[in-house]
């Protein structure tokens, strides 16, 4: 499942309660600048592969480590079985 900017960005409010609509256009360029390259990097415009840990060849940010819980998820359940 992709997610979009949009999607993103709605997210990212909900999280920090904030009001898009009561943001000024300083404060939303501040919050779309953080928009992960792999959902939309903001120098081109478009996603960009880029792996965990990375940094995009386009803007140069690194691309966060993926989380606990994110490597929870992404184990596979057969692989513990096996264990």
């Amino acid at each position: 499942m992709t997610v979009t900017a949009e999607e993103w960005i709605e997210a990212y409010c909900a999280r920090h309660q904030l009001d898009w609509d009561q943001l000024n256009i300083s404060s939303r360029n501040s919050v779309m600048v953080l928009i992960p390259c792999s959902v939309r990097c903001y120098r081109v415009g478009v996603a960009i592969a880029v792996r965990p840990g990375e940094a995009c060849p386009e803007c140069g940010f690194k691309a966060p480590l993926p989380t606990s819980w994110d490597r929870i998820l992404a184990d596979d359940p057969q692989d513990n079985l096996d264990r």
